[in-house]
């Protein structure tokens, strides 16, 4: 990562020397110089973990929001109590079939500049339990270098896979509609 990062610094300031081989080369443009940056990252949900330095387990096991997860069984999470996320005046929030009238507001989305503050911090604190209680309540394993990257969001920057994400959606949704 260190690598990558390091190149991708690069590119952001300096940039790199590139060959148009559409061109003839006695064009002056032929050779030119561009610079670059990391719009997305895609990649398993596991893999996007490591990548960003999150747990994407315990408290805050989504990448993207602070919506709380319950453990289901033992390696899986899950998050519930979603009709707080639904516009305010939507019929859902108030249907008797789920009990309660659902009057919370929205779930907190995480920020890039919240994540790199509490990444910091946790790179600084001395390895034992105090760390590990800070990791698993922030879900945040430590500093990752994507963050040092001018425009890349180490949130929204990266994205959904459809193997680990809306599998379980679509699933759902098809074993209903197939049964």
């Amino acid at each position: 990562m260190i690598v990558f990062v390091d190149e991708l610094l690069w590119g952001e300031t300096h940039g790199f020397r590139i060959v148009d081989h559409s061109k003839n080369p006695s064009d002056r443009d032929y050779v030119f110089w561009m610079k670059v940056i990391l719009l997305f990252w895609v990649g398993d949900y596991p893999g996007l973990a490591k990548c960003a330095s999150m747990k994407h387990a315990g408290a805050y096991g989504c990448h993207w929001c602070k919506g709380y997860f319950y453990p289901h069984s033992p390696g899986h999470n899950v998050c519930i109590h979603n009709r707080r996320n639904l516009r305010l005046n939507h019929p859902y929030r108030t249907d008797e079939r789920w009990g309660h009238t659902e009057t919370r507001d929205p779930t907190p989305l995480r920020t890039s500049d919240e994540v790199f503050l509490q990444s910091r911090a946790i790179d600084n604190m001395e390895e034992g339990p105090d760390k590990i209680r800070r990791q698993k309540s922030t879900g945040i394993d430590g500093f990752c270098l994507l963050l040092l990257l001018s425009m890349f969001d180490i949130i929204w920057d990266m994205l959904p896979d459809m193997m680990h994400i809306t599998k379980g959606l679509f699933s759902a949704l098809n074993s209903a509609l197939f049964s």
